[in-house]
Protein backbone atom coordinates (compact mmCIF):
# COMPACT_ATOMS: atom_id res chain seq x y z
CA UNK A 1 0.00 0.00 0.00
CA UNK A 2 1.36 3.17 -0.81
CA UNK A 3 0.91 6.98 1.12
CA UNK A 4 -1.90 8.06 -1.37
CA UNK A 5 -3.87 4.71 -1.42
CA UNK A 6 -2.61 3.23 -4.43
CA UNK A 7 -1.03 -0.75 -4.25
CA UNK A 8 2.35 -1.27 -5.83
CA UNK A 9 2.98 -4.50 -7.97
CA UNK A 10 6.04 -6.21 -9.18
CA UNK A 11 6.32 -7.15 -13.36
CA UNK A 12 9.27 -9.49 -14.15
CA UNK A 13 10.01 -11.46 -17.21
CA UNK A 14 10.99 -14.16 -15.57
CA UNK A 15 14.56 -14.35 -17.16
CA UNK A 16 17.63 -14.44 -15.67
CA UNK A 17 21.33 -13.24 -16.51
CA UNK A 18 21.85 -11.31 -19.46
CA UNK A 19 17.74 -12.45 -20.76
CA UNK A 20 16.77 -10.45 -17.90
CA UNK A 21 14.79 -7.34 -19.06
CA UNK A 22 11.89 -6.62 -17.28
CA UNK A 23 11.84 -5.98 -13.43
CA UNK A 24 10.04 -3.11 -12.76
CA UNK A 25 7.77 -1.59 -9.70
CA UNK A 26 4.48 -0.28 -10.37
CA UNK A 27 1.44 1.25 -8.94
CA UNK A 28 -2.26 0.55 -9.54
CA UNK A 29 -5.21 2.58 -8.22
CA UNK A 30 -7.28 -0.04 -7.07
CA UNK A 31 -9.88 1.74 -5.06
CA UNK A 32 -11.40 2.94 -8.23
CA UNK A 33 -10.99 0.03 -10.67
CA UNK A 34 -14.17 -1.63 -12.84
CA UNK A 35 -14.26 -5.41 -10.77
CA UNK A 36 -16.76 -7.45 -12.42
CA UNK A 37 -16.98 -10.94 -12.83
CA UNK A 38 -15.44 -12.09 -15.69
CA UNK A 39 -17.30 -13.56 -18.12
CA UNK A 40 -14.60 -16.47 -19.83
CA UNK A 41 -16.75 -16.83 -23.06
CA UNK A 42 -16.73 -12.97 -23.91
CA UNK A 43 -12.44 -12.41 -23.21
CA UNK A 44 -13.74 -8.55 -24.49
CA UNK A 45 -15.31 -8.38 -21.12
CA UNK A 46 -12.20 -8.50 -18.95
CA UNK A 47 -11.60 -5.55 -16.91
CA UNK A 48 -7.82 -3.49 -17.18
CA UNK A 49 -6.27 -1.36 -14.61
CA UNK A 50 -3.68 1.30 -15.37
CA UNK A 51 -0.56 0.77 -13.93
CA UNK A 52 2.26 3.86 -13.88
CA UNK A 53 5.53 2.73 -13.53
CA UNK A 54 7.52 3.40 -10.38
CA UNK A 55 10.93 2.62 -10.79
CA UNK A 56 13.24 -0.31 -13.16
CA UNK A 57 14.61 -1.87 -10.64
CA UNK A 58 16.61 -3.99 -13.10
CA UNK A 59 19.93 -2.59 -12.88
CA UNK A 60 19.58 -1.79 -9.13
CA UNK A 61 19.30 -6.09 -8.96
CA UNK A 62 22.29 -6.75 -11.71
CA UNK A 63 24.80 -4.75 -9.21
CA UNK A 64 23.88 -6.18 -6.23
CA UNK A 65 23.80 -10.34 -7.91
CA UNK A 66 26.25 -12.34 -9.07
CA UNK A 67 24.04 -13.27 -12.06
CA UNK A 68 20.73 -11.16 -12.85
CA UNK A 69 18.15 -13.05 -10.56
CA UNK A 70 14.88 -13.73 -12.72
CA UNK A 71 12.80 -14.02 -9.37
CA UNK A 72 12.28 -10.13 -7.99
CA UNK A 73 8.76 -11.50 -6.01
CA UNK A 74 8.72 -9.65 -2.94
CA UNK A 75 7.79 -5.96 -2.16
CA UNK A 76 7.14 -4.22 1.28
CA UNK A 77 6.30 -0.49 2.04
CA UNK A 78 7.25 -0.11 5.46
CA UNK A 79 5.45 2.53 7.82
CA UNK A 80 8.21 5.31 7.10
CA UNK A 81 7.83 4.93 3.35
CA UNK A 82 10.47 2.57 2.83
CA UNK A 83 10.66 0.39 0.05
CA UNK A 84 12.42 -2.99 0.20
CA UNK A 85 12.31 -5.68 -2.35
CA UNK A 86 13.35 -9.51 -2.21
CA UNK A 87 14.30 -12.05 -4.60
CA UNK A 88 13.30 -15.82 -4.07
CA UNK A 89 16.51 -17.80 -4.81
CA UNK A 90 13.96 -21.03 -5.41
CA UNK A 91 16.70 -23.84 -3.66
CA UNK A 92 16.58 -25.68 -6.81
CA UNK A 93 19.50 -27.64 -7.97
CA UNK A 94 20.18 -25.33 -10.76
CA UNK A 95 19.25 -22.27 -8.72
CA UNK A 96 21.84 -19.09 -8.10
CA UNK A 97 20.79 -19.97 -4.39
CA UNK A 98 21.43 -16.34 -3.79
CA UNK A 99 18.74 -14.25 -2.08
CA UNK A 100 18.68 -10.56 -2.66
CA UNK A 101 17.28 -8.13 -0.11
CA UNK A 102 17.41 -4.42 -1.13
CA UNK A 103 16.28 -1.17 0.17
CA UNK A 104 15.21 1.03 -2.54
CA UNK A 105 14.71 4.27 -0.50
CA UNK A 106 12.18 6.35 0.80
CA UNK A 107 9.02 7.16 -1.44
CA UNK A 108 8.19 9.99 1.05
CA UNK A 109 5.26 12.40 0.06
CA UNK A 110 5.73 11.78 -3.65
CA UNK A 111 5.64 8.19 -4.89
CA UNK A 112 5.40 9.56 -8.26
CA UNK A 113 8.84 11.07 -8.05
CA UNK A 114 10.60 8.19 -6.30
Amino acid sequence: LLPDGDFAIIERDNQLGSNALVKKIYRVDLANADFRTYNAADPADLALIDKMLLRDVLAELEVNSIWTPDKFEGLAVAADWTVFGVTDNDGLDDALGQTLFLNFGNLGDNPAGW
